[in-house]
């Protein structure tokens, strides 16, 4: 997973990028490959983010008190929430009872975990310290906003690629 930290902003943005166009294609009479293609791009990208997380959380300062477990679950919640909805409600989700809100509300919370976690990692590496939210809020946006925060957030990651290879 470490090769996300080496590679440029260009390269992610262009995998990125062509895997997400690969997923607006429909073929006809064959959904199956249809909904795979159409999932794969979101899947790269939640992998992508998935990743940076797990390798941040690694190289993050002892001071830095991160909640890894509370980000792995919600990543799993958003992975099936995703196949869930994808596959068996064909892509629209809709629900009138009180476990269908709940679950949307979750959902809603798992996302801005999810998206805020690797923000706030790299932000208190930067500090070396554990950053507030209004320090991390702009990683934030960039992580949610991902073709441009792929061009601000990978030269960074690079340079921490770059520093941790000369502590090593």
């Amino acid at each position: 997973m470490e090769i996300l930290l080496k590679l440029k902003h260009w390269q992610v943005f262009i995998l990125l990028f062509v895997v997400i166009g690969l997923s607006n294609f429909t073929l006809y009479n064959t959904e199956l490959v249809s909904q795979l293609l159409n999932s794969f791009g979101v899947l790269i990208y939640f992998f992508w983010n998935l990743g940076l997380g797990l390798i941040l959380s690694q190289i993050a300062p002892n001071k830095v008190v991160v909640k890894r477990h509370l980000f792995i679950l919600n990543a799993a919640v958003l992975l099936i929430s995703l196949i869930v909805v994808q596959f068996v409600f064909e892509g629209e989700f809709e629900s009138n009872g009180f476990l269908g809100f709940f679950w949307s509300v979750y959902v809603i919370y798992a996302i801005i975990q999810f998206f805020s976690y690797p923000a706030k990692i790299l932000k208190s590496i930067e500090l070396n310290k554990e950053a507030r939210f209004i320090n991390y809020l702009g990683y934030f946006v960039l992580f949610i906003f991902w073709p441009f925060g792929i061009w601000a957030i990978q030269p960074k990651l690079n340079n921490l690629q770059i520093t941790k290879s000369n502590q090593s």
